[in-house]
């Protein structure tokens, strides 16, 4: 723990002494021989008066005249103790009686003066020394009490730490089996007719496995490992794609209401990212719409110029995409709205929030050169103003929907290793290439990789590769490959995000990347691509 820091008496200017003496001309003379000291000080001629001033102001110290004419100095204590806690005192007596100077050192007090012939002389000197021990303690306590909350918040985010790395690996599980659910439905959707019974239960199911990968993006999103793959997105299909889903997160109390501009320009974002803020947001919104209100969701563009962004770091004039979120629960404070990003600052109840969600989505916001501004006062509601930089040049129906029909797909006798340790997810990768013109080799990991690509060495073009593999990693098979043939095509894919996916690398070796849950469409676009 950080030693508290030494204070010598120029840290004391801030302190105020009450001085309680009922004799007027000494009470007088102690309180100019402080000011001589730099030191401010009070006077109360008596206990009630002294007790008064102490319950509605502020004291550093209480000089304590042991004989008032309404009470004595141990009444005056004890009344503080029982009502308004005690204040450091140092007592002050005519008499030298012994017991006195025990009774009250009992009691409490730092120091016992005698007022004799040097009193006012000594004074000063004692009360400087007091007020330097007061201060030590208190700076002592803080740092215990800043000790203690460092330590509360080291746990919190070991625990948060332990908890993302098992999110990881749930996610990265249900992107497997979410892959092979997309790709089998997709298959079984293209044998039947789309007037069918089945046809439509089966498109139900596909838009389920929909919903199923945007939680696990959240998964991956709160596992702190992401990496932020910005594209072009439409924020209002975002939301679109959400409502249905922040009705169940927020519940039946709470009505949902959109305003988005028809209008609305593109941003250049991370699309996770982006439903991480809402999702973040809306959750607040709910918490503090304890009994039902109205949570509003509206996007509109704004042009910014330099006295917009005056007050915001790093913020430059121009075209901009504002999400604004708005509730109708409790409001805050000014002092609240102050700490409302800071980590672990939190206002619920302990086990009810990680005090981790806002200063993420202001970590995202600013990832993504963008800033908030928060509107709110207790009982009134709360308003989020997001502002994201717009793409330039591109409105809502510049953004289309690129993917290529089947055929254009369709392979042409090409030879692909698939390497996936996950026997669904392999299987549905063979069978969706195999019956779309490619001809198939399977491996489990990396030695049967190389013993398959040793067999057939000049029949395989392409390799499709998991990352994450028992024994050796995709990006180790594909460059030992690559040394024995430098022209084979390399596709790795990962239902892991950020270090773990080995994105840095692929990236590096200029690999195509695959991010599991991903459709057989992407599977063949991204396989025809290569080749």
């Amino acid at each position: 723990m950080t030693a508290p820091p030494k204070h010598d008496k120029r840290d004391l200017l801030p302190a105020t002494v009450l001085v309680a003496e009922d004799d007027t001309g000494l009470n007088r003379l102690i309180c100019k021989a402080l000011a001589r000291k730099g030191i401010r000080a009070e006077a109360a001629a008596s206990g009630r008066e002294a007790l008064s001033r102490l319950c509605n102001n502020g004291f550093s110290l209480l000089l304590l005249d042991y004989m008032l004419p309404d009470m004595k100095g141990s009444a005056v204590v004890e009344d503080l103790r029982k009502h308004n806690g005690i204040t450091p005192f140092v007592v002050m007596t005519g008499h030298g009686d012994q017991q006195v100077a025990v009774d009250m050192m009992k009691l409490g007090a730092r120091e016992y003066l005698i007022k004799d012939t040097d009193f006012i002389d000594r004074l000063p000197s004692t009360v400087e020394r007091v007020l330097i021990q007061i201060r030590t303690e208190q700076d002592l306590e803080q740092a215990r009490a800043d000790k203690t909350k460092l330590e509360a918040q080291l746990r919190q985010a070991q625990k948060m730490e332990a908890i993302g790395v098992l999110a990881g690996g749930v996610a990265h599980d249900f992107n497997n089996l979410l892959t092979a659910i997309h790709g089998y439905t997709s298959m079984a959707l293209g044998d039947l007719d789309p007037q069918s019974k089945l046809y439509n239960q089966l498109e139900h199911v596909q838009r389920c496995a929909e919903r199923a990968s945007s939680l696990t993006r959240q998964l991956l999103l709160f596992s702190r490992g992401e990496t932020a793959s910005k594209s072009v997105v439409q924020l209002n299909d975002s939301i679109t794609e959400m409502l249905k889903m922040l009705h169940r997160l927020i519940g039946e109390d709470v009505k949902i209401v959109t305003g988005l501009s028809p209008e609305l320009r593109a941003i250049s974002a991370d699309p996770g990212n982006i439903e991480q803020i809402i999702m973040n947001l809306a959750v607040n919104a709910r918490d503090a719409m304890a009994e039902g209100g109205t949570l509003t969701i509206g996007t509109r563009n704004v042009s910014m110029s330099e006295a917009d962004c005056g007050g915001v770091p790093g913020a430059k004039p121009g075209e901009y995409v504002c999400l604004q979120i708005s509730d109708t629960g409790t409001g805050m404070s000014r002092e609240t709205r102050e700490r409302i990003f800071e980590p672990f600052f939190t206002t619920k109840e302990a086990g009810k929030g990680t005090g981790l969600g806002l200063s993420v989505v202001y970590g995202i916001i600013r990832q993504h050169e963008g800033w908030v501004n928060v509107y709110s006062e207790a009982g009134t509601g709360t308003t989020f103003k997001i502002y994201l930089p717009a793409v330039e040049g591109a409105a809502e129906d510049d953004i289309a929907d690129d993917a290529s029909g089947l055929t254009e797909l369709q392979g042409g006798g090409e030879g692909i290793l698939v390497v996936e340790d996950d026997d669904d997810m392999r299987e549905w990768c063979t069978i969706a290439l195999g019956e779309n013109g490619y001809e198939v080799f399977e491996a489990t990991d990396a030695a049967a990789a190389r013993q398959m690509f040793g067999e057939h060495p000049g029949s395989i073009a392409l390799v499709v590769s998991d990352v994450i593999m028992p024994g050796k990693s995709g990006i180790r098979l594909a460059e030992e490959l690559r040394a024995v043939r430098p022209d084979v095509k390399i596709v790795l894919s990962s239902g892991y995000t950020g270090e773990r996916s080995g994105w840095e690398q692929v990236r590096e070796q200029g690999y195509r990347f695959l991010q599991k849950p991903y459709t057989m469409i992407e599977l063949l676009r991204t396989v025809r691509e290569s080749l």
